[in-house]
């Protein structure tokens, strides 16, 4: 008698991609209803076609969203250009409005540019000292000058770490900090701004405004 051969089943689940799984899984449903050969299929079929069903809703949710996501990102590049375009109009008109005037152009919370004759980098200031000027509110800051600047950003926190709001500039080695609020403590530092751009920030200094 001739001996019965034993076939195994083909899947190979790891070779086929989501989509061919989920066709798989439809005919599989499809066979196993109702057959006589598999009266009792483990797991049963409607768990299978209830997980099919999930995972094709599921894909569907997930192509809604990765075609908002490209709108998004079409907007996002808008806004961007808008952000540059006005950025760079509000650059040439503190460039024209300050004169080309350093101290000026700090104020308005923007960076100078370094001129074509560079003295090199400029070192970290040092020696920053702050005290309680006479009037209420008022704090004096004093540093060593820097050879090569030629003005200086005082930077403010309220903490040691920050973080820091641009308070003044200065073409001096000393500044007044005016409109503090009495009883608050504030740390304080200073940066030197040259030809060659601007220096490393100082340590920092703290003093209480009365």
């Amino acid at each position: 008698m001739k001996k019965k051969i034993r076939h195994l089943v083909k899947l190979r689940l790891s070779r086929l991609s989501p989509m061919q799984r989920l066709a798989q899984a439809d005919r599989s449903v499809a066979a196993l209803t109702d057959n006589s050969y598999f009266p009792d299929p483990q797991p049963k079929v409607d768990i299978l076609a209830a997980a099919s069903a999930e995972n094709r809703a599921l894909r569907k949710k997930l192509a809604k969203l990765e075609t908002a996501l490209k709108v998004v990102r079409g907007e996002i590049h808008a806004s961007d250009l808008k952000v540059n375009k006005a950025l760079a109009s509000l650059g040439n008109h503190v460039q024209r409005t300050s004169g080309g005037d350093a101290i000026i152009i700090l104020g308005a919370g923007m960076d100078v540019m370094g001129q074509a004759r560079r003295l090199g980098p400029l070192p970290a200031v040092t020696e920053l000292s702050v005290r309680r000027a006479d009037h209420e509110g008022h704090l004096r800051c004093r540093w060593r000058p820097i050879h090569g600047a030629f003005a200086y950003e005082i930077q403010l926190a309220l903490k040691p770490d920050g973080p820091w709001k641009f308070a003044t500039a200065s073409s001096r080695c000393d500044c007044t900090l005016p409109c503090l609020t009495p009883g608050v403590k504030y740390w304080v530092r200073v940066r030197a701004i040259g030809a060659a751009g601007q220096g490393p920030w100082s340590g920092v200094a703290c003093q209480m405004a009365v």
